[in-house]
C-alpha cells in the first residue's frame, strides 16, 4: 500500500502479514549510516512544507516520493514535470536521501499509462515508453535520489495475473538495466509486501529479486481484517526479511502500526511497536539502511475513503487502518507513539 500522491498536497509516501524466523544478527553501527523517513502529511490547514519541517526536526533524513507512471505520463510522450520538480526540492533544498517508487505496478492496478494497460509487460513498446519516462526524469535525478522501485506491491497485483510474472520479470530486466546505465549510483530494486517475501510467492519474489541491488519490502504487522499481531513479533519479523534479502541491503519504504481500538490496539500498542522497532533496527544495525515510516499524521477521512476506493477495499476495517497510522492525530495533538518516536530517532543522530 503507497499512499496516493494526488491526495496529498505534497507528500509522497510510502497488505501485510505474518511469519517469522531465526536469524544471525548483524554487527551494531552507529546510526550515521541508516536513514530514517517519515511519510510528512502535512495538516490541511498548513503549508505542505510546515509538515516537512516537522518530521525534520523530528529526525527525518530521508522521504519516499512515490508516483504511478500513469501520473508521470498522463498521455503518450507528455510528462508531468510539475511532479518531477518535487524531486529537486526533496533533494536539493531539503536535501534528503529519496526513495523514488515508479509504480507500474501499484499493489493491485496496473498503473501505466492508459494506452499501455492491455500492452504485454515484456512487449518492446512496454520497454521503449518505459526507457523514454527514464530520460524524461534523468535531469531531476541528482546523488540524494539513492533508490528506484520500480513497482510498489508488485506481487499482489501478479497473484491476481499469475501468467504476467514471467513478463514483468522480463521487463524489469530492461528497465533495471536501463536505470543502471543513466543514473549508476542509484540502487534499484522492485517492492514487494511480507507476505508475498516471505510465504505467499516467496519463490517469485526471490528469483525477481536476483536482478536487483536492494530487498524493498513493506511492513505492517497486521493479520486477518487488519487485526494487529502485538510489537513483540517485530525482531523476528525482521530477521526473517534478512534472510530472505540475503547479501542485499533491506529497504522497508512502508512501515505502519495502527492504533484504532477496532484493530485491537491502542495509542499504548503503537508506541510499543515503535519502541520495538527501533530496538531492532539497533540491534540488526547497516544492513536495513533505510525505512519509512507511516504517517506524521492520521489522514483525514475523505483520505481514507479514496484510498479504499482506489485500492478496492470496500470493508471499514481498511479506512480504519489507513486512518490511524499516524503518530499524530488529525488536527495536530501528539500520540504517544510520537514521544516514542522522537527517542528512537534521536539514537541515529
Amino acid at each position: 500500500m503507497s499512499a496516493r500522491t494526488s491526495l496529498f498536497a505534497l507528500a509522497a509516501v510510502f497488505c501485510a502479514g505474518a511469519l517469522a524466523t531465526g536469524g544471525a544478527l548483524a554487527a551494531r553501527d552507529s546510526g550515521k549510516s541508516r536513514v530514517l523517513a517519515l511519510a510528512f502529511n502535512g495538516l490541511p490547514t498548513a503549508t505542505p512544507a510546515s509538515g516537512v519541517d516537522l518530521a525534520v526536526s523530528a529526525g527525518a533524513r530521508g522521504s519516499v516520493l512515490s508516483y504511478t507512471w500513469q501520473e508521470l505520463e498522463p498521455s503518450p510522450g507528455r510528462y508531468a514535470t510539475r511532479q518531477m520538480s518535487g524531486l529537486r526540492y526533496f533533494t536539493q533544498t531539503r536535501k534528503l536521501k529519496v526513495f523514488l517508487g515508479l509504480q507500474v505496478i501499484e499493489t493491485t492496478v496496473k498503473a501505466t499509462p492508459g494506452d499501455l494497460v492491455h500492452v504485454s509487460f515484456d512487449a518492446p513498446e512496454m520497454k521503449r515508453r518505459f526507457r523514454a519516462l527514464v530520460d524524461a526524469l534523468r535531469p531531476y535525478l541528482n546523488e540524494n535520489v539513492t533508490y528506484i522501485s520500480v513497482g510498489n506491491g508488485v506481487d499482489m497485483y501478479l497473484a491476481r495475473h499469475p501468467a504476467a510474472w514471467p513478463a514483468y520479470r522480463e521487463f524489469y530486466a530492461d528497465a533495471a538495466r536501463y536505470l543502471h546505465s543513466v543514473a549508476p549510483w542509484i540502487k534499484v530494486g522492485v517492492t514487494t509486501t511480507f507476505s508475498g517475501a516471505v510465504r505467499k510467492a516467496r519463490r517469485k519474489v526471490a528469483d525477481l529479486n536476483r536482478l536487483s541491488d536492494v530487498q524493498m519490502i513493506t511492513y505492517y504487522p497486521v493479520q486477518g481484517l487488519f487485526q494487529v499481531r502485538p510489537p513483540s513479533v517485530v525482531l523476528g519479523d525482521l530477521r526473517a526479511l534478512l534472510e530472505i534479502s540475503g547479501s542485499r541491503p533491506l529497504v522497508l519504504p512502508e512501515i505502519g502500526y495502527p492504533s484504532a481500538p477496532a484493530l485491537g490496539s491502542s495509542q499504548k500498542q503503537q508506541s510499543a511497536f515503535v519502541d520495538a522497532l527501533f530496538s531492532a533496527w539497533r540491534r540488526l544495525g547497516n544492513r536495513i539502511p533505510f525505512l519509512n515510516l507511516l504517517y506524521l499524521h492520521d489522514l483525514e477521512p475523505r483520505a481514507c475513503s479514496d484510498m479504499a476506493a482506489f485500492y478496492g477495499h470496500a470493508r471499514t476495517e481498511f479506512r480504519t487502518f489507513v486512518c490511524s497510522l499516524g503518530f499524530r492525530q488529525a488536527d495536530g495533538s501528539p500520540k504517544a507513539a510520537w514521544k516514542a518516536l522522537l527517542t528512537g530517532a534521536s539514537a541515529l543522530r
